[in-house]
């Protein structure tokens, strides 16, 4: 059978779609939009709700949430709107995923043997529910091990934007913090483990010896220099050159 066209999902992509908790709605929209991009050689496209709704077969109400479920999880960012589409583009970089239904579907291999808990219990059978009630009894009282998971703290939308605005006058102010750039924050806190007062530090370094992102400068081929602004702030080219000490002072 001769194939009519395809397109190439990257294999990190593919692997952690298999493995992700995703509902079968929001997979189903998250594939349909690396067609819209990826199949017509694109990293992003202005998609309507209809057209999502038209390839996947759903109701264009469950394609919004869906979109709003991935956008949340950082799979997904949305920018301009059009009376045609939102641009959409997709997240290829599995690792800045926040998949929140649950982990990985990762289960052990099945035996056929039933396992016993941390405390040696069986789960309740016919046979053995008489004798794990006794046991649980007789275990009452005795210390147990507490396990807690650690939760991931949110990330400080407002408080980001609010000490750029205090620290970096003179950068253009945040007017609205879009869906790309909550994204943008997101992917910035995790890989580089930051909290506000990292945050802050970053930004104070940035005002006393990065005077070139804030302000507008002429080239010497005549081209203009604009100031940097937030969303330059975020990306990993600008913090790397700042840890590094490249970016100070240059003029």
């Amino acid at each position: 059978m001769q194939q009519e066209g395809f397109f190439a999902i990257p294999n990190a992509v593919e692997d952690a779609l298999l493995r992700s908790p995703l509902t079968h709605r929001q997979e189903r929209v998250y594939r349909a939009i690396l067609r819209k991009t990826l199949g017509y050689g694109k990293t992003s496209d202005y998609i309507a709700t209809s057209q999502l709704a038209a390839m996947t077969g759903l109701d264009d109400s469950d394609v919004r949430k869906a979109l709003a479920a991935l956008v949340d999880m950082g799979m997904l960012e949305r920018g301009n709107r059009r009376s045609f589409g939102t641009e959409i583009t997709p997240n290829l970089d599995p690792e800045t995923w926040d998949c929140k239904q649950g982990k990985s579907p990762r289960l052990p291999p099945r035996t056929g043997r039933i396992t016993p808990n941390k405390q040696g219990e069986l789960p309740p059978t016919k046979d053995n529910s008489k004798r794990q009630r006794t046991t649980t009894a007789d275990a009452v009282g005795a210390p147990t091990a507490v396990k807690t998971q650690k939760k991931t703290a949110p990330v400080p939308y407002q408080e980001i934007v609010d000490a750029y605005h205090a620290t970096l006058v003179s950068m253009p102010k945040v007017a609205v913090i879009t869906d790309k750039r909550r994204s943008a924050m997101r992917t910035f806190w995790a890989k580089f483990d930051f909290n506000l007062d990292k945050w802050g530090a970053y930004l104070r370094f940035i005002a006393s010896h990065c005077q070139w992102m804030l302000e507008d400068r002429e080239g010497s081929n005549g081209r203009t220099w604009h100031r940097k602004n937030i969303d330059f702030l975020l990306t990993e080219r600008c913090y790397l050159g700042v840890k590094e000490l490249r970016y100070g002072g240059q003029s």
